[in-house]
């Protein structure tokens, strides 16, 4: 169940929250999703690709990128295409128990290099901190996630920073 989902609060698969899990040490994990979004006044196809590096037994780096299709049908219909944001995330694991419970810290920097004139980025760079836990029960996973954006950290205003509140539920069927 989604509770709230800002724009630049990317995760991996789906790419809306995150497990605690990281990427083995010099493993390289490539997630890729698409999103179709419907609104009353616009459709959006959304292709990111977001490869992960596994740094240490406890990290890893990711770089998110892709490609943004947006239809708007008002104020004036007109469709944008090109690449979005990209951004940049480090994730750590921060404690395992014995019982299962993981507790992972995750950052993201969004840097502005889309097109804001074509409504492709948003030409702000956006940061963002997340608090992620995961605890399996057998086959079956539940991941939260907690965390805070900050949109346009040169305004220097809070007014459209976003909290993000996450949960999903996962089933392997095969074993790992």
């Amino acid at each position: 169940l989604l509770l709230l989902a800002p724009s630049g609060a990317l995760a991996v698969s789906p790419l809306i929250v995150d497990d605690a899990d990281t990427v083995e040490r010099g493993r390289l994990q490539l997630n890729l999703v698409w999103y179709f979004d419907h609104a009353s006044d616009r459709q959006s196809s959304l292709v990111p690709v977001n490869p992960a590096l596994g740094l240490t037994s406890r990290g890893e780096v990711s770089l998110t990128f892709g490609y943004l299709r947006e239809q708007f049908d008002e104020p004036v219909p007109d469709t944008a295409s090109g690449p979005f944001d990209l951004l940049l995330g480090t994730k750590w694991k921060l404690f395992r128990s014995d019982g299962g419970l993981q507790l992972t810290g995750r950052m993201d920097v969004k840097f502005p290099s889309a097109s804001e004139s074509r409504r492709l980025g948003t030409g702000d760079t956006d940061i963002g901190g997340f608090l992620i836990a995961t605890r399996c029960w057998g086959h079956t996973c539940f991941d939260w996630n907690v965390g805070y954006v900050a949109h346009a950290l040169a305004a220097d205003t809070s007014s459209d920073d976003a909290w993000f509140l996450g949960q999903a539920v996962r089933y392997s069927a095969t074993e790992s």
